[in-house]
């Protein structure tokens, strides 16, 4: 461990699309423009947990990964 990289892949950066080239200047880096959730194996996952979610609201389930669980409550009321 000298506290070197031996390279990185990065598909989603702070700022899309990227503000400088720093990254696309090394030749140990791989950058994919924000796809790698476009896989047919990341699409059919993402479709279990969908359906999963759905059917989690449908039984009156808060839903895996709610994010704004204020509006969730009031819709429970």
């Amino acid at each position: 461990g000298e506290g070197k990289m031996a390279g990185a892949g990065l598909d989603v950066r702070v700022h899309e699309p990227p503000e400088d080239g720093r990254f696309e200047a090394l030749d140990n880096v791989v950058l994919t423009p924000h796809v790698s959730g476009s896989t047919e194996e990341a699409q059919a996952v993402s479709a279990v947990m969908v359906v999963d979610s759905v059917l989690q609201a449908a039984r009156g389930e808060s839903p895996h990964g709610l994010i704004n669980v204020d509006a969730w409550e009031r819709r429970r009321r």
